[in-house]
């Protein structure tokens, strides 16, 4: 199990998580939601050990994560962040292949881990292209493929990976191709920690999700207990519409509109419309 225990993260004097525990565990999917600042992407770099805590702990199995040989973590957890750049003119299969450096299984096993992976994430087809010549999208699906590949083996150990808006730069379809690929990777013993922006998609595929605001824990839990109208509603400072939907384990979620009107607003809405039948009436009558 990957679990951070009381974490506190701070920034140029200012908190950025207060308090965080959380257990990743091998074969769930585990959703971070919360508003922008809400300090998801330093959890991330917290559990992927980029980011030393304040305080509290990080633990990979029974040893604290600091204490972990860079090669071994390297081969036991991946970190796909939001943001890379790549300025050399690799090939899509070359960017692929660099998740095997921490290996020592050989070019042929490499290999074909290499192209399993591109195949799953239906990226194949780039693999001769330069890197910098595909979209953002398939950008973001080959890097995808390269931190499968980097955690890839037919060994039953638990292994992890660390997704920053996976999504972000793709259309719906890519969109439910991927997370249905990273769910179903969790079944070779791999747990999942992503930070998710879209609710709806998170309900369709987490197990556990965790909702952040301003640094705090608002709710952590499986899904079925914690998505909830008032959780999400406190976590993003806006109301929303629960709908449900036939198949789907929750409800659909809409932003509803920050405007209400007030009970004299609501009385002179009324007043006014009454006022306006009338007129209508009065003038027909006349014609």
């Amino acid at each position: 199990m990957l679990r951070t225990y009381q974490v506190n993260a701070e920034a140029s004097g200012k908190k950025i998580l207060e308090d965080i525990s959380l257990d990743i565990h091998p074969g769930k999917f585990t959703a971070v939601l919360g508003s922008n600042g809400a300090g998801k992407s330093t959890l991330l770099k917290v559990f992927a050990g980029s980011l030393q805590p304040a305080s509290g702990t990080v633990w990979l199995g029974k040893r604290m994560l600091k204490a972990v040989p860079a090669k071994e973590l390297a081969r036991k957890r991946a970190v796909l962040s939001q943001h890379f750049h790549i300025n050399f003119p690799f090939r899509a299969e070359e960017v692929v292949m660099l998740g095997r450096l921490p290996h020592e299984t050989g070019d042929k096993v490499d290999q074909e881990i290499c192209k399993l992976m591109m195949e799953k994430t239906d990226t194949l087809k780039f693999a001769g292209r330069t890197f910098t010549s595909l979209s953002g999208g398939e950008q973001q699906r080959v890097q995808l493929a390269r931190v499968l590949t980097q955690i890839w083996s037919v060994s039953r150990e638990p292994k992890y990976l660390l997704l920053d808006e996976p999504t972000s730069s793709m259309d719906l379809m890519q969109q439910q191709q991927v997370l249905e690929l990273i769910k179903s990777v969790c079944g070779e013993h791999i747990g999942v920690l992503a930070i998710v922006h879209d609710l709806n998609m998170a309900s369709q595929f987490a197990d556990n999700v965790l909702f952040l605001k301003k640094g705090k824990q608002v709710a952590q839990g499986h899904l079925a207990d914690v998505f909830q109208k008032k959780i999400i509603e406190e976590t993003f400072s806006h109301p929303v519409k629960m709908i449900p939907c036939p198949g789907n384990r929750c409800p659909f979620v809409i932003a509803d509109s920050c405007k209400h009107p007030t009970a004299a607003e609501a009385t002179n809405k009324m007043q006014d419309q009454s006022g306006r039948q009338l007129h209508f009436k009065q003038n027909k009558s006349i014609s």
